[in-house]
């Protein structure tokens, strides 16, 4: 099984960074299940609406191996826990295409009581997918 050192070595042998989730990180790496299932996560949607490339770790294995970067498409995490398929292809896709943000012209108002962080990362959810926020109905 590999480890977070060996992802860290990895990327300092080849010149990579590993960081947080930020707009210039190029992939983003994700822990997988059995299946091949991924989390539904905050970082893993902005990664999706941001088309960065969401790969599993057998893309560092298969680099290290090979001792330089391989293509990352047979890697690219299809499936999310939620039994969604395709959407990191799809975000990629559509950002590379310069085609339309998810949820361009929509309008969203949001009523209810939401704790102030799971609002505040849901606002910055559907501002990035290009929604508008209605402050009143």
């Amino acid at each position: 099984m590999m480890k977070l050192f060996d992802l860290v070595d990895f990327a300092s042998s080849s010149g990579a960074v590993v960081s947080i989730f930020r707009d210039n990180v190029t992939h983003v790496i994700a822990a997988t299940d059995s299946k091949g299932a991924c989390a539904r996560t905050y970082k893993l949607l902005m990664a999706i609406l941001h088309g960065k490339w969401i790969l599993t770790m057998e893309w560092i294995k298969a680099c290290m191996e090979a001792r330089k970067l391989v293509n990352e498409e047979p890697y690219e995490v299809l499936l999310d826990n939620h039994g969604s398929y395709g959407g990191p292809k799809e975000g990629r896709l559509r950002v590379q295409n310069n085609a339309p943000k998810l949820f361009n012209n929509l309008n969203f108002y949001f009523i209810g009581d939401f704790l102030s962080t799971y609002k505040a990362d849901l606002l910055n959810l559907v501002t990035t997918a290009g929604g508008t926020i209605q402050k009143q109905m």
